[in-house]
Formats: structure tokens, C-alpha cells, sequence
């Protein structure tokens, strides 16, 4: 059965533009259509211009400092995961291909997450109060800065590894107890 490059493209979940050497628009999918506000059929040949074309120059800034062609990047209050690669045609032209994938409502979670944390923290400090975390792979237990306040070491002088926090708090037990 024969799929055709368009119908891979309308079928992407993400907006997807393909360009030619000369950054011209070689294909486009609905999505991506939607999102410039061009009519994919009168798209193809046109320059790239717009949001597009801000994603491409972030991205050969990025591959010419060495860093990944995967990034986020935020527009009209919207967040997308970024990603360009190459396309090869069988003719031998090079063509490159831009996708953006909408991860607002994760965004938005992670946001609501960091917030969370930093409400707990504040209240922890007033309340003088500390929080720690087992690490289910036995190995580790991470301390909320407060603990460190309240056990008088710091993150420098301290590491709270699982078994060294059994015998921290053994000996602050037994210190306590005039052991």
C-alpha cells in the first residue's frame, strides 16, 4: 500500500514544515498551515517566513554552538517542543524538516509542580520543620534545606545517604538520651 509523503506529514501530531536548501516551504501539514495561518495548497514554494522561520534560525544557531536540535520555545502563550532534522529525496536534494509539538498543559503542570514544592518549603521553614525523602533504590535520601538547618551540617559538610541518615539519627537519638 502506498502512503504518500502529505499524508505522513497530515498524520504527525505535531505542526511539520519541510524546506528546501533555498528555505522555501517544499510541504506542509494542516496543522502547520493553521498555525502560520497560510492555506497549505498556496504554502508550497513560498518562502518560510514567520514563526517558522524564528524556529530555523534558533536552530542553526543552536547545531552551530553544538547544542541538541530539540528545544522549547514559547509563542502567543503557547508552549512547543521544537524539533528539525534532515530529509533526504531520492533525487539527492537535502531538505530539512521543522516540527512543533504543543506541551502547554505540561507547561502548565510543571509550573503548578514547582510552585507546589515551593509552598511546601515556605511552609516548612516557618513551621521550622523539615522534610525528607527516601529513595526507593535503597541508596539515597534527599533532605529539604531545612533539615540541614535543623541537624546544624550543611550540604558541604553532609551528605544524607541512606545509611549514613540511620546512623546520623541514631547518634543524635542517643546524644539526646545521654548516651
Amino acid at each position: 500500500e502506498s502512503v504518500s509523503a502529505q499524508g505522513v506529514l497530515d498524520a504527525l501530531p505535531s505542526a511539520a514544515v519541510v524546506v528546501d536548501e533555498d528555505i522555501r516551504i517544499v510541504a506542509v501539514n494542516r496543522r502547520a498551515a493553521e498555525f502560520i495561518g497560510y492555506n497549505p495548497a498556496h504554502s508550497i514554494g513560498r518562502p518560510l517566513e514567520g514563526i517558522f522561520r524564528t524556529i530555523l534560525d534558533r536552530f542553526q544557531g543552536q547545531t552551530a554552538s553544538g547544542m541538541e536540535p530539540l528545544f522549547e520555545h514559547h509563542f502567543n502563550g503557547t508552549w512547543y517542543v521544537v524539533r528539525t532534522f534532515p530529509m533526504s529525496t531520492q533525487t539527492g536534494r537535502t531538505l530539512r524538516c521543522i516540527t512543533a509539538f504543543d506541551i502547554s498543559s505540561r507547561k502548565a503542570a510543571e509550573i503548578e509542580m514547582r510552585e507546589s514544592e515551593a509552598q511546601l518549603e515556605e511552609a516548612t521553614r516557618i513551621a521550622q520543620l523539615g522534610t525528607f525523602k527516601y529513595i526507593w533504590d535503597g541508596t539515597r535520601v534527599e533532605w529539604s534545606p531545612y533539615m540541614y538547618v535543623l541537624h546544624d551540617v550543611t550540604t558541604e559538610t553532609y551528605d544524607p545517604g541512606s545509611r549514613r541518615y540511620l546512623d546520623f539519627v541514631q547518634g543524635q537519638a542517643a546524644n539526646s538520651l545521654g548516651h
